[in-house]
């Protein structure tokens, strides 16, 4: 198979992904906690790097420089999911307290307090407000990820046409 469709496949993967929360949030009225617009970013970032090589169509050495970034943004976008998905396994009693709205952070706090509760979650993390097939956005998020930095990892390894 052609990189480039692999590539392209990528970018419809995150487009749908992303069409998929935003549908939620728009038309579900789900709102996104922290965790969940810092993955957004991901796959913001792993749909840029997929439609950017989709349409380079690479040679070996500019493979690997695409796979090298999807893996750093799906290690990035990863490591958001699965905090996400330990504060939603916190004991009732030891859950974060709830943050205030980014705007509101951005415009009141110091970034590097603002940076730190992104970071880190909070309270409205750990609430689970929709499953699909009995698991929560993070774990399905987490799942994608993984898919994207297996997917890299193969990039990465082995020429393809």
């Amino acid at each position: 198979m052609n990189k480039r469709y692999l590539y392209f496949i990528g970018f419809l993967i995150c487009t749908a992904l992303l069409a998929i929360v935003y549908y939620l949030q728009y038309v579900k009225n789900i709102h996104p906690c922290l965790l969940c617009i810092v993955q957004r970013a991901a796959y913001f970032m792993l749909a840029i790097i997929c439609l950017i090589a989709t349409l380079h169509n690479p040679r070996k050495t500019g493979q690997r420089i695409y796979a090298i970034l999807l893996i750093l943004a799906s290690l990035f976008g990863g490591n958001f999911a699965l905090r996400q998905l330990i504060l939603q396994h916190l004991p009732p009693g030891s859950v974060p307290s709830c943050a205030p709205s980014i705007n509101f952070m951005l415009h009141n706090f110091p970034l590097n307090k603002t940076l730190q509760t992104l970071f880190y979650g909070s309270g409205d993390c750990a609430l689970i407000h929709w499953k699909f097939f009995g698991l929560s956005l993070a774990w399905w998020s987490l799942f994608f990820f993984i898919f994207f930095f297996i997917a890299s990892l193969i990039l990465l390894f082995k020429k393809i046409k």
